[in-house]
Formats: structure tokens, C-alpha cells, sequence
């Protein structure tokens, strides 16, 4: 497989990294970002639109870009550079890919255009207290009474869901199966109570009490497939924003690991630090690949083949990511354990990232689980 960006894939990565390191290049700026509601800097997001990052994987008849995956995978890598708190993941990914994969033509377009101009931060509340990563919904139902449909329960976490202008929300359907509803902030009998992460990001309680909701798509369809394509597609975009974060971290930890001074030579002097740092190395690649192809797989279009794909890029991630975050930790030594030292910030996020839509173990049981669909192999004689 060819691996190599072509020269749009370079232009759009160079452009993304050029922003965003203006932006957080300085990590001080990233600080001072997360620290003031709503968590992120609105004036980048209005900059992101326009130039086209938003609406990077939605149809052009929609207000989009047409982009695919693989474009969407270099966003998230750039972004996981600099740790940049802006809900890429969350409101365009997640969200905008639920209401892709759901909604009507017109549905599309005025959500979809909206969230691509820039003009609206959506937020996928999909999330229920107690469950951990499952495409249905139980926690939040959904009831019908003749055209109007009420949801009733709660969601939590909800990335971003104080801040939010929109919610897409996933409800369990009367006849069964899920739904997907878009509920406006204002409706009535909607609370939302926002906190910081500890990964600098925001979060919140979503309570829906007997809330108006509006269906996407047909109403009363069982949309639980285009909830798990959303989420399949979160859990690469999320790989390749944690291969960003790990790229900087062990970066960082090269650079410091020939600079700092012990016993008057640099520390890669010695030959158990540098192996170490080497073995950092492996596994930040082996991510990197398998982030890159889950992300031309998801490009393919298969959808059972995607749905694989994405819980291989996460199991690598998943572990790739706790190896580089704690090394970069113990390399460094004391001084990584400061909330002012970036490496922690970079493992905070990748962790995070790890919790979001499915760990390791989560997609270890899921590959184990389909072992039994595979061929048995012959021995060879």
C-alpha cells in the first residue's frame, strides 16, 4: 500500500500545521486557552472554516468539502501536535458524521452547512452513565405522540455539551433499536452542566426531561448502523490524533534525553535510555501505520471492513500510547510531572483519547471476537 500524501494531502497538512502552531505553538497559549470557557479558542474555529477544515468530510451538495478519511486523519495529527483543544473530533467527526449518515437531504444541509461555516459547534451526546462504548442507547428514551417526540433520561460525558448549539442525541426507540434526534439547546426541559476534563477539555451532564426532539432521518428507523459508521469513524480519526500527540512527545523526549547533563555527559549517552527511546520509536510507527491504513480503509467504503479496521487502530493506539506517554514520564524524570512541563499535558490527552470511544481491552475482545469468521489456516506439512 502507498503511504505517501499526495500533493493536496501535503498543501492541506502544511496549511493545518501552519495555523495551529501560530496558535499553540507557545504552549503558555494552549494554557491560557483551556483555562477560560468554553475551553477553546472560537476565533481559530471561525479560521479552521474557513479554510475548509470543518467541513472537510461532508458532501459538497451538503456544504462540505468532499474530503475523506485519510484528509480527515491528517487534521486530527495536526491538531494532536499541539494538543489544540478545538472539538474537531467531537463536533465534526462524531456529531457531523452521525447527522451524514442519518439525516435527510435537508437535515444535511442546514446542520451540516452551519457546523462547516463555522457558525455552529455540535455536540454527540450519545454517552450513558454506567455503560461504556456501545452503539444503542438504553439511558435516554425516546416517546412519540402522533409527529412530536419527547427524549426523557440522561447522557454523560457529552464533549463540549455545555458550549454546544446543537445536540445529537442517540434514544432508544419505542419499537425498539436506536434513534438519533437533533434537540436544540433552549428546548424545554434540557439541563446542561458543564466541567473541565482533566485533559484540558470540557465536558458535560446532558438531563432531558420530556425534551422536544426532532428525528434524523426517518422517524421511528432504527438508526443504531449509522451510529457504530460514526463512531468507527471517531475511533481512527482519534488514533490518528493520538499519533500526533505521540509524535511530539517522544520528540520532545529525544531532545531532552541529548541535552540534559548527568554525571557531565547527555543522557543518551547511555546505552538503556537511548533503547528505551528507541523502542518509543517503534511503537510510534507502528501506529502511525495502522491509523493510516484503518484510515484508507474507512475510505473504501466497506463497512464491516471499517468497523475492524478502527478497533485495530485503537487497540494500537490504545497501547502505543500508554508505552510513549509513561516512558516520556520516566525519561524526563521529575520535571514531567509538573502541570507546566508539556509531556504530561500530551499524556493527559492520549489518555483521554484511550477513554473516549473504546481502550485496548475494549477492541481486544472485539477482534477476539470475530476470530470465528476467519478461514482455518492448513499447517504446513
Amino acid at each position: 500500500m502507498d503511504f505517501e500524501y499526495d500533493d493536496e494531502q501535503q498543501a492541506l497538512r502544511e496549511a493545518v500545521r501552519g495555523l495551529l502552531g501560530k496558535a499553540y505553538g507557545d504552549f503558555e497559549n494552549r494554557r491560557r486557552t483551556v483555562a477560560d470557557e468554553p475551553g477553546f479558542d472560537e476565533k481559530l474555529w471561525a479560521r479552521l472554516a474557513e479554510m475548509g477544515v470543518l467541513g472537510l468530510p461532508f458532501a459538497e451538495e451538503d456544504g462540505g468539502m468532499g474530503a475523506g478519511p485519510v484528509e480527515v486523519g491528517i487534521v486530527a495529527q495536526e491538531i494532536g501536535r499541539v494538543v489544540a483543544p478545538e472539538p474537531f473530533l467531537t463536533s465534526v467527526v462524531l456529531a457531523g458524521g452521525a447527522v451524514a449518515a442519518a439525516g435527510s437531504a435537508q437535515q444535511r444541509s442546514e446542520v451540516l452547512g452551519a457546523l462547516a461555516s463555522g457558525e455552529s459547534v455540535l455536540a454527540f451526546a450519545h454517552a450513558e452513565p454506567g455503560r461504556r462504548w456501545s452503539p444503542d442507547a438504553t439511558a435516554v428514551t425516546a416517546t412519540r405522540s402522533g409527529d412530536d417526540w419527547t427524549l426523557t433520561g440522561v447522557k454523560e460525558p457529552v464533549p463540549h455539551g455545555a458550549r454546544a448549539d446543537l445536540l445529537i442525541v442517540t434514544a432508544a426507540l419505542p419499537g425498539g433499536g436506536t434513534g438519533l434526534f437533533r434537540v436544540s439547546p433552549d428546548a424545554t426541559g434540557l439541563s446542561r452542566d458543564g466541567y473541565p476534563t482533566h485533559d484540558g477539555g470540557r465536558a458535560a451532564r446532558v438531563s432531558l426531561e420530556s425534551t422536544s426532539a426532532v428525528p434524523l432521518g426517518e422517524a421511528g428507523a432504527d438508526q443504531t448502523s449509522a451510529i457504530e459508521a460514526a463512531l468507527d469513524a471517531g475511533r481512527i480519526a482519534a488514533a490518528n490524533e493520538a499519533v500526533g500527540a505521540m509524535e511530539v512527545a517522544l520528540s520532545t523526549t529525544s531532545g531532552y534525553l541529548k541535552s540534559r547533563k548527568q554525571f557531565g555527559v547527555t543522557l543518551n549517552t547511555f546505552q538503556a535510555l537511548t533503547f528505551r527511546a528507541a523502542d518509543m520509536y517503534v511503537s510510534l510507527e507502528l501506529a502511525r501505520s495502522v491509523a493510516l491504513w484503518a484510515s484508507m480503509v474507512l475510505a473504501s467504503g466497506s463497512a464491516a471492513a471499517a468497523h475492524q479496521a478502527a478497533s485495530r487502530a485503537g487497540l494500537q493506539a490504545s497501547r502505543a500510547g500508554r508505552h510513549i506517554g509513561q516512558e516520556a514520564i520516566q525519561l524526563h524524570g521529575g520535571i514531567a510531572m509538573t502541570a507546566e512541563y508539556n509531556v504530561g499535558t500530551f499524556t493527559s490527552r492520549l489518555t483521554a483519547l484511550d477513554h473516549l470511544l473504546g481502550d485496548g481491552q475494549f477492541h481486544l475482545a472485539a477482534l477476539a471476537g470475530g476470530i470465528g469468521g476467519y478461514d482455518e489456516v492448513e499447517p504446513l506439512p
